[in-house]
């Protein structure tokens, strides 16, 4: 591995790091923890979002008991960023990598989160 592959990586976990943090703060949280509107498919009122959260964007009305679930939450959306940045590595340019990273963190991680 040259130097400018170690360079690489690591600028982009921290990439990883702040993006994640960032798209976690606005909307990967929300997504994952958030209130469901009409979880029930088969009700009147479903709404077209029920596979999502939809409140909580910028951890608005978040008690701050719940600071620490936040953080240990956040940790698990960059890290899953960062699994797959192994596998890209050389392979992509930056800006593609760290639009991979907010689509990830953004939307894909709190999905499946919300899911379970």
């Amino acid at each position: 591995l040259g130097v400018t592959s170690v360079v690489s990586v690591l600028f982009k976990n921290m990439g990883d790091c702040l993006i994640g943090a960032l798209a976690w703060f606005v909307f990967g949280w929300a997504f994952a923890y958030g209130d469901s509107l009409g979880m029930d498919p088969d009700s009147p009122t479903t709404s077209t979002q029920w596979f999502i959260g939809n409140s909580g964007y910028f951890m608005q009305n978040l008690n701050p008991c719940r600071y620490p679930e936040w953080f240990y939450q956040w940790t698990f959306a960059a890290t899953t960023a960062t699994i797959i940045s192994g596998a890209v590595a050389g392979r992509t340019k930056l800006t593609a990598y760290l639009a991979y990273t907010l689509w990830v963190v953004a939307f894909v991680y709190p999905t499946i989160v919300h899911w379970t």
